[in-house]
């Protein structure tokens, strides 16, 4: 470990070159656990450590999810500073588009979890609400004890069980919006 004013930098060798990371980290496989200020741990790619690693990372609370966000130089101001997203850098994602997470885990920043989409696109890939009565995106329990099935504002229906619902619901998204829309619905509507 060098020890260099108040930053640490760990020195490790991958493939053999030496990979200076401004945060601590731990490898696992493929996998890079890179530890954010504050103690929570994201995801890379050993593969992206060099990139990941040039930069000091946080996480930053934003709709509800926590991300890995850096400082940086603005080039338009070089004297003002912005921050940017960790899955923004990795995919040098274009103006107008956004980074989707596959599994909806905004802290996995591995290349194999990101896509470049629009935001309707983005939109479309999110599960169950928190605090809702299913874990099924777009079914409630009716006041029956049944559960009802909505997409995209259609009734699709009432179901004796929760996994049902939630299949219909599914197979209506897929057959609507596609597979690549939302990787756990599709997964969801094959299922049956």
């Amino acid at each position: 470990m060098l020890s260099l004013g108040l930053v640490c930098l760990d020195i490790k060798t991958i493939k053999n070159e030496a990979i200076v990371m401004k945060n601590e980290y731990r490898i696992d496989g493929g996998t890079c656990y890179v530890k954010l200020s504050g103690g929570e741990e994201c995801m890379v790619d050993v593969d992206d450590m060099e990139l990941v690693g040039a930069h000091r990372w946080s996480t930053s609370q934003e709709n509800k999810r926590r991300v890995a966000i850096t400082s940086v130089k603005d080039l338009s101001k070089p004297s003002r500073r912005g921050k940017i997203r960790m899955h923004t850098l990795l995919m040098s994602t274009p103006k107008g588009l956004m980074v989707d997470h596959l599994n909806q885990n905004p802290l996995d920043n591995r290349r194999s979890n990101l896509r470049i989409v629009t935001g309707k696109q983005n939109k479309l890939n999110k599960s169950s609400q928190e605090g809702s009565s299913s874990s099924y995106l777009g079914v409630r329990k009716a006041p029956s004890g049944n559960w009802e099935a909505v997409s995209g504002g259609r009734y699709l229906g009432t179901f004796r069980t929760e996994r049902e619902a939630g299949i219909a619901r599914a197979k209506e998204f897929v057959s609507v919006n596609g597979t690549d829309a939302n990787p756990q619905q599709s997964a969801l509507a094959i299922s049956d």
